[in-house]
């Protein structure tokens, strides 16, 4: 979670309960969170650099200069996108800056327009929540968003696709989880239960709502 300020400060807490967090930033031994704080000091852009350990109390554990971080949140398309609306926005996948991981930025500008506040989803993490919902080895689970794209599945590899610099989400359809395209035809009221059949077997599917983030129109696909 974080925040980019308008004159090119910099926050962000992150927790470090993966250990190849931990290991890239070298963690202290009992340190449960790690903040990220890039601040501009004068007129001429300079910016300051630290990292700073807190345990499960917050309490300060170590505070290190980091000279080499240094982090302008308004270059980045996240805090230029929010910048320009009220409305909460969603960006396309992109290599994080720091941990060099594939994920989405959730963010909104503050009631002011001096901020912008944002969440960042790791889409590994996600496609691994969703592996731990499977209740059955015949089930399907798909996060999906308003423009049919799918977000999130247990095996990444079948729906990202990386053009260049880029990375792209197939769609529903493209997926080839004949149970997830068919309950997604179908169009069934979220939190119903919708039966069909494929092939002579007979399958339950369910869209529920995933309102993690106002405005993002995102399902959760469950079919088995």
């Amino acid at each position: 979670v974080f925040v980019g300020y308008a004159d090119g400060s910099f926050l962000l807490v992150r927790p470090l309960d993966d250990p190849a967090l931990r290991k890239r930033f070298n963690a202290p031994p009992k340190s449960n969170f790690l903040v990220q704080s890039s601040v501009q000091i004068g007129t001429d852009g300079q910016s300051v650099g630290e990292y700073l350990f807190f345990n499960a109390d917050r309490k300060l554990l170590e505070r290190r200069d980091q000279p080499d971080y240094r982090f302008d949140p308004r270059t980045r398309p996240w805090y230029q996108s929010a910048s320009k609306t009220d409305a909460p926005q969603t960006s396309a996948p992109y290599v994080f800056f720091t941990t060099q991981q594939v994920g989405l930025t959730l963010s909104q500008a503050s009631s002011n327009g001096q901020a912008v506040f944002g969440i960042d989803v790791v889409i590994d993490q996600l496609a691994s929540s969703l592996e731990e919902l499977k209740t059955s080895p015949n089930a399907q689970l798909a996060l999906v968003d308003g423009q049919q794209k799918v977000l999130a599945y247990p095996d990444m590899a079948r729906v990202l696709t990386k053009n260049g610099d880029k990375f792209n989400f197939k769609s529903i359809n493209e997926l080839g989880r004949a149970s997830l395209t068919q309950l997604n035809a179908l169009a069934t009221d979220k939190g119903k239960v919708a039966t069909f059949d494929i092939d002579g077997r007979e399958w339950l599917g369910m869209v529920l709502p995933f309102d993690v983030w106002k405005g993002g129109d995102v399902r959760l696909l469950v079919t088995a």
